[in-house]
């Protein structure tokens, strides 16, 4: 670890940010991990060592802005330096002042403002633009030298991959490696290339966007085994992303006394001790859809099994992709959790399609499955899905999804029987034999305590988010997020996997197991 100035206390895990100099950056910590003081921290050496560059420190509303991520910036100055806010007759030697014009005694900035609201300008003339990303259109036109986001987890995608990311490109910010604070300015001796660094500080959630951005899931174990270990922390670096996951537990000495224990003992049986004590990014955090879903337990590597039908599932909006879910449902072979053969059931997703434009239509999506398994249905094809795809296509006018799709299999000559009902498997009541509704029995089967194996090929990516991420609204529905253009992102995997699954014929089977 880099050594650091004798007045900056940091925890390691809050250390390890500064260890290497990287254009992105992030920090997932649990509850009371001192995520926002690291905000603190960093700005004030941004402040002291690159003053020519200009900062932006953000959060999702105004309110937390203010509230939380600027009152623990402030606090932190205050406790390393002395900082101030400057007020000409109670703090006339204050060190920065918000949302007005510097005094005459500040160093220039050397910028023209039409305004200054949101603005810190600080009196050796550095600047940090503060701003809610609620309205994130609102930073389009600036140049930023750097950026540090709070709980980014509650930002929509584009705030950050379209819009902030496109503005970090002011010039000036360079890479110091081997330096307590990586980073200098232009003209430092031994400065390195130039960097726009982004830093995320966030709670874990269902964030997969975010996820995605810096490449947590390729990493699922070696995360999961050093945040839960006493005394241990993830660190990665890949040359382009830093990133660091961490517990309350590296923490315990700045909060009050048994607030880690306190939270355990309230926290036990809801599954968010993983998320809110320890960090874990791929753990509950709180009104999942799939509650029993656990990636540890049901993915793994399970492919097409020779002498079985194939089921092939598949929802209909042609945005973001479309959707199709190959399975297979096997009376289970050999002992399985306490269950001799012929006992259990085993239910295999080997593939996925989640084909985009200008791919995405559904005749698209009988070729393909066409291509990749039109060989192996020699004991048969059953094909499940929404129950609107028997309706015109408003396009084509006289093709239905399903006759669409059927078209794109009737040209391998592959034998298939239709499994769509006339509606679709209600969410509260009318799955099986009781009163279960379709979120219920999903859960069910995943529980895993029953007689029934439920594993998911790695390659189903998509399906994966979906059991992970995907959330339920206040109706107990599978909740469906949209973005800016309508298009809901998430869900569609979950869907087809609900229409086989509540179907009659594979009820006969799977509910009497559950």
């Amino acid at each position: 670890m880099t050594f650091l100035p004798p007045e900056v206390e940091l925890i390691e895990p809050q250390a390890a940010l500064f260890q290497e100099p990287a254009p992105y950056n992030l920090t997932i910590g649990a509850q009371g991990s001192g995520k926002s003081h690291n905000i603190g921290v960093g700005s004030s050496f941004f402040v002291q060592y690159v003053p020519g560059v200009i900062g932006l420190i953000a959060a999702n509303t105004y309110d937390q802005l203010s509230r939380a991520t600027l009152l623990e910036t402030f606090k932190t100055w205050k406790g390393l330096y002395g900082w101030d806010e400057y007020h000409p007759k109670s703090k006339p030697r204050g060190n920065y002042v918000i949302d007005k014009e510097p005094p005459s005694h500040f160093t220039p900035h050397g910028y023209t403002f039409k305004s200054n609201n949101n603005n810190i300008y600080f009196a050796n003339g550095a600047v940090i633009f503060t701003a809610s990303l609620d309205n994130y259109n609102a930073i389009e036109g600036i140049e930023l030298g750097y950026a540090m986001l709070d709980e980014t987890a509650d930002t929509v995608e584009e705030a950050v991959s379209s819009v902030i990311t496109g503005r970090l490109r002011q010039k000036g910010l360079h890479k110091m490696p081997g330096h307590f604070f990586p980073y200098c300015a232009a003209g430092t001796p031994g400065a390195g290339a130039a960097v726009n660094p982004l830093f995320v500080f966030t709670k874990p959630a269902k964030t997969d966007w975010l996820n995605e951005m810096f490449k947590i899931g390729e990493h699922r174990e070696e995360i999961k085994a050093k945040i839960y270990a006493p005394k241990s922390f993830y660190y990665g670096f890949d040359g382009l992303r830093q990133v660091v996951i961490y517990s309350a537990y590296h923490n315990e000495s700045n909060l009050p006394a048994d607030f880690i224990k306190n939270r355990t003992e309230f926290l036990a049986g809801s599954g968010l001790i993983g998320s809110h004590i320890y960090g874990d990014p791929f753990s509950k955090t709180g009104g999942e859809y799939v509650t029993e879903f656990d990636a540890v337990k049901h993915v793994a590597n399970v492919d097409y099994l020779p002498g079985h039908p194939l089921h092939l599932s598949v929802d209909f909006n042609s945005k973001p992709y479309m959707t199709g879910l190959v399975s297979q449902m096997i009376q289970g072979v050999g002992e399985w959790n306490g269950y001799k053969s012929g006992e259990w059931i085993d239910l295999r997703y080997i593939d996925e399609y989640a084909l985009a434009s200008p791919r995405n239509t559904a005749g698209h999506l009988g070729e393909e499955f066409g291509q990749d398994y039109g060989s192996r249905c020699e004991m048969g094809l059953y094909i499940y899905g929404d129950a609107s795809g028997n309706n015109s296509l408003p396009v084509k006018g006289r093709h239905s999804f399903f006759e669409d799709l059927k078209m794109g299999i009737d040209a391998f000559g592959i034998p298939y029987e239709m499994r769509v009902p006339s509606s679709n498997p209600a969410y509260k009541t009318h799955i099986g034999k009781g009163t279960m509704g379709r979120r219920q029995f999903t859960n069910k089967l995943f529980h895993g305590s029953k007689a029934v194996k439920i594993t998911v090929n790695p390659k189903c990516k998509e399906f994966i988010k979906d059991l992970e991420n995907c959330l339920e609204d206040a109706e107990g529905k599978l909740l469906k997020k949209k973005n800016k253009d309508g298009v809901e992102e998430r869900g569609h995997h979950l869907d087809a996997f609900q229409y086989m699954v509540c179907h009659d014929k594979c009820l006969g089977y799977l509910a009497k197991m559950v």
